[in-house]
């Protein structure tokens, strides 16, 4: 059995197809929210009635899930929405940062909130989407096919105009801005006054710009590092995840290593548990410790 006085170390690392493992900071401990009181209707539930705990498997499969999640948040009165997704494609700190990935990705979570009356009215039907460069501007304008997904600089005087319902901040970050982008996206923010704001990736530590912002969709892979039994003379590292689909509660799954090949259809991802607000550092390791232990005497 796994023994809990031997685990040696937790960490989060984000992956480009989960489990490829790199580095990502740890977000701040915030609450969950309760559920809306209209139930999501995109995707129809019959189509995937477990995708808010389904690990996905590609970046097309990472955007869907943040989609729907965002979409969900928003129809329910959240105006401050964050999303983190520890892919490095969608990083642009990250020797592997795809431009067109992460425009790809944002107007994915953008688009269905078009035409929602409830969210954009008649009188502001857009959302802007904006980055904190003109040159990561410029090249996401062309992945935008619709004047209703307009494309900016967050440092623009035009960032914040009356025809915008809601706002999309992409990767703001405190590294590589052409502006002071933590009073930009301070001040972004303040304009949108009611009007919904989603923040994509931030790398802000802990800047008081994001204050008030709820996780509407995270996608955190894991990794623990731990002894199989009292006769392991070599440590073992096992793959995690941290997943949170608004407006369900945060799940955490563990990989099977190796994945059952005798159930046809069985997934190599095991369900560990959940938590009703955003988990300690703690809390992750015992979930883990007990899903690795369980997936182990199951399979």
């Amino acid at each position: 059995m796994l023994s809990i006085a031997a685990v040696l170390a937790l960490s989060w690392q984000p992956t480009a197809v989960l489990p490829r493992r790199t580095t990502l900071r740890r977000a701040a401990v915030t609450a969950c929210s309760p559920p809306p009181t209209e139930a999501p209707d995109w995707p129809p539930p019959a189509e995937a009635p477990d995708w808010f705990v389904t690990v996905p498997r590609s970046l097309e499969a990472i955007a869907d899930q943040a989609a729907q999640s965002v979409r969900s948040a928003i129809r329910a009165g959240r105006g401050r929405v964050l999303v983190e997704i520890a892919a490095p494609e969608f990083d642009p700190l990250s020797p592997h940062f795809r431009h067109l990935r992460l425009a790809s990705l944002v107007n994915q979570l953008a688009t269905p909130l078009l035409g929602l009356r409830d969210v954009l009215p008649a009188s502001r039907p857009r959302v802007k989407l904006l980055y904190s460069t003109v040159e990561e501007a410029t090249i996401a304008s062309g992945a935008s096919f619709t004047a209703d997904l307009p494309v900016s600089f967050i440092g623009s005087p035009n960032a914040c105009e009356p025809a915008d319902g809601a706002f999309v901040l992409v990767a703001p970050a405190l590294r590589g801005a052409a502006v002071p982008i933590e009073a930009a996206v301070a001040r972004v923010v303040d304009a949108a006054a009611g009007r919904p704001v989603i923040v994509v990736n931030p790398r802000l530590g802990n800047s008081a710009a994001l204050q008030g912002f709820e996780p509407g969709y995270l996608l955190r892979p894991l990794a623990l590092t731990f002894r199989q039994d009292t006769y392991a003379t070599e440590p073992t590292t096992g793959s995690g995840c941290l997943l949170r689909c608004y407006p369900h509660e945060w799940s955490v799954l563990v990989k099977r290593e190796p994945p059952p090949s005798d159930t046809p259809g069985a997934s190599d991802w095991f369900y560990s548990g959940r938590f009703s607000a955003q988990p300690s550092p703690q809390q992750l390791e015992a979930m883990l410790v007990d899903g690795f232990t369980r997936a182990r005497f199951e399979s």
